[in-house]
């Protein structure tokens, strides 16, 4: 190892640090760590070293703002390193200074932050890690001072560590082969006592060896597409800015319509997102375009559960926020979000740590059922079961009531529920969409056949049974020629907007017949089926979940003629 290289390199960093307790008036007699010291812990590790020389140079670059007490500087870290070793190294900078650190997430969604940025921006000085590439929180760029780009691998950092580990000297460029490896290769290139020209040798004939396809070919975009051309030209100076840390994300031009005949190089790949598919225009996403269609349901327990603790990871352990997440049924990602900021604001007011009882706080409990409203729900329920397997609907495979006290909903807000497995056919018959619809409307009907009126559990959502019911007859008239003309006029109403439905006169006309017409054969099937209705609902009421063994001991029993239950009515 080269002693006098070392002791100047010490020398360097110690008066470098000096001028920075100087330029901030500070007099403390604890210095930053440096000379032999900190170039000595800085020489456990590769990493550790190539950081913090690097640091060293940003601090440099940067010496006023980040001597300033209320600083709040962004660091971009290339994406080959990891956040966790430059932390490392600047702890070692920064040792008896109040200095602050953050790790930056590197989601890029809005909501999905795991850090609240006002806990870290109430200490003074605050040093933010970026992975490069990755979207910073908008509080974090509001409130920056001072951004810089680390340059990790610098050629005179390289040079100096093959020196100090006694690995001897590397040309230019075996030094600009060894700087794009990642991080975690440095550890092997430079090992104590051998030659990194040798590691080197051996990644020049690795990287010779690799098949590279001749057949690729870069697009000019500068040539030939006209305004298109200027618009991506600064598009990628844009995001090169933001990569590199000194252009903010809200800067940069979020998306551009291309359009124009065909054969004129529109071609682009687009990742798209919507709450209702079914109201995008069919052009765009037919085969060959959006043509990829993904769903993203509402997250069950188990999927409640992990979001709750990745926004709150000091609970993510703890036993009480599984059962916090039971009891959120309905909740989005967006809603456990928020529901974690809020508990996070509560402890950050009273200046401690989140706790379990912060987040249950923030948490509307939800109504318990009590025995009558479980019997109405039963009731509802069975009549839904009932009608689906008297007609043949599909295979029932649960029914469910959730009493809020021990059976919570897991993937719905709702009281109850009917599990139907549709078949998978060619098609579908005009009588077969009549039974569907029967099937939606027969928990109101089972509730009007017991308690003589029925309640709102059937509506009032766009998901819910007179919804969906309504939906299947207003596609069975325009879509599939079953209303009194056999028209085609799909998309001729919009489905989730009411105002419409109530506009068109005939439409309205033909619909309501439908619906009505399906109601009452419900309603009529369920009277004659009232003594297994009834005990369908008392079943269910007393376990709660009926599925397999259970519900085939409920189905109505055909009598000796050979006619069912239902048949009868």
């Amino acid at each position: 190892m080269d002693t006098a290289f070392r002791d100047n390199l010490d020398e360097y960093i110690t008066k470098l640090q000096r001028i920075a307790i100087q330029l901030n008036g500070l007099r403390s007699a604890r210095p930053f760590r440096g000379g032999r010291e900190g170039a000595a812990l800085a020489m456990k590790s590769t990493r550790l070293f190539l950081a913090y020389c690097a640091l060293v140079s940003l601090v440099r670059r940067n010496i006023e703002p980040i001597c300033n007490p209320f600083c709040v500087g962004l660091v971009v870290v290339p994406a080959e390193w990891q956040l966790k070793d430059v932390q490392e190294a600047a702890k070692i900078i920064f040792k008896d200074e109040k200095v602050r650190f953050c790790l930056h997430p590197a989601s890029k969604s809005r909501r999905s932050w795991e850090i609240d940025p006002a806990e870290h921006l109430i200490s003074g000085r605050l040093i933010v890690f970026v992975t490069e590439g990755s979207t910073i929180h908008e509080d974090f760029e509001l409130a920056a001072t001072v951004r810089d780009r680390l340059h990790l691998c610098d050629p005179r950092h390289l040079r100096a560590l093959g020196r100090l580990r006694g690995c001897g000297n590397l040309s230019d460029d075996h030094v600009a082969l060894i700087a794009e490896q990642p991080s975690e290769r440095m550890e092997a290139i430079f090992r104590i006592g051998q030659p990194a020209e040798r590691a080197a040798m051996r990644l020049l004939k690795e990287s010779r060896q690799r098949p590279q396809s001749s057949e690729t070919k870069r697009l000019d975009i500068s040539k030939g597409f006209g305004e298109a051309s200027a618009w991506a030209l600064e598009l990628k100076k844009d995001l090169q800015d933001w990569r590199d840390g000194k252009l903010a994300w809200s800067e940069v031009d979020k998306g551009c319509l291309l359009y124009g005949p065909p054969g004129t190089g529109k071609g682009v790949v687009v990742v798209g997102a919507c709450n209702h598919p079914e109201r995008i225009d069919p052009a765009l996403i037919r085969s060959g375009r959006l043509e990829k269609h993904i769903h993203f349901p509402l997250p069950d327990a188990q999927g409640r559960a992990q979001i709750l603790a990745f926004h709150l990871p000091s609970l993510a352990e703890h036993p009480s926020l599984k059962e916090i997440a039971v009891k959120l049924p309905g909740k989005s990602g967006a809603d456990l979000e928020r529901l974690s900021r809020d508990a996070r604001r509560v402890a950050r007011r009273e200046r401690r740590s989140v706790t379990i009882d912060d987040v249950q706080g923030k948490i509307e409990p939800l109504p318990v059922l009590n025995e009558g409203y479980q019997l109405r729900v039963g009731i509802h329920e069975a009549g839904h079961a009932l009608i689906a397997h008297a007609l043949l609907v599909g295979h029932v495979e649960r029914v469910e009531i959730f009493d809020n006290t021990e059976n919570f909903a897991m993937d719905i807000d709702a009281h109850g529920v009917t599990v139907v497995r549709y078949p998978t056919v060619p098609f579908r018959t005009r009588w077969e969409m009549l039974n569907r619809i029967a099937f939606h409307l027969a928990g109101a009907a089972a509730e009007e056949v017991f308690y003589g009126d029925r309640s709102t559990t059937a509506s009032g959502a766009g998901q819910s049974d007179f919804a969906t019911a309504t939906e299947i007859a207003v596609e069975m008239v325009t879509k599939w020629g079953f209303g009194k003309s056999p028209y085609y006029l799909p998309g001729s109403v919009n489905t989730s907007s009411p105002a419409e439905l109530w506009r068109d006169h005939r439409l309205r006309a033909e619909v309501s017949e439908i619906l009505q017409t399906e109601y009452a054969r419900a309603r009529d099937m369920l009277s004659g089926l009232k003594q297994t209705l009834v005990a369908f609902a008392a079943e269910l009421t007393r376990h709660k979940r009926l599925q397999g063994d259970q519900l085939e001991k409920l189905w109505p029993v055909p009598s000796a003629s050979g006619d069912t239950e239902a048949t009868k009515c």
